[in-house]
């Protein structure tokens, strides 16, 4: 479970300390989408931004294709930056 929630702390965690109140907020509103995100496309995402994977890594550990990794993976970046805007 630990590496389910393990981007939490990782990759945005420097907008955490910043001392504009701006980017504090901007920054969990993306973990709130993020959470919000159906779990197959938070789990490419998660693997590729917190596990640093290549779609080939993140396909063998999910047991589906690479091209499926990248579809996914584009459909979560195309929906976060839907509900970014």
């Amino acid at each position: 479970m630990a590496r389910e929630t393990a981007w939490h702390s990782s990759g945005i965690e420097s907008l955490d300390g910043a001392k504009n109140a701006e980017d504090h907020l901007l920054a969990q509103r993306l973990r709130d989408q993020i959470e919000q995100l159906p779990e197959k496309f938070r789990r490419v995402l998660q693997l590729s931004i917190v596990e640093d994977m290549d779609a080939n890594d993140a396909a063998a550990v999910l047991g589906i294709p690479a091209g499926t990794v990248r579809s996914r993976l584009h459909t979560a970046r195309k929906l976060l930056l839907e509900t970014m805007q």
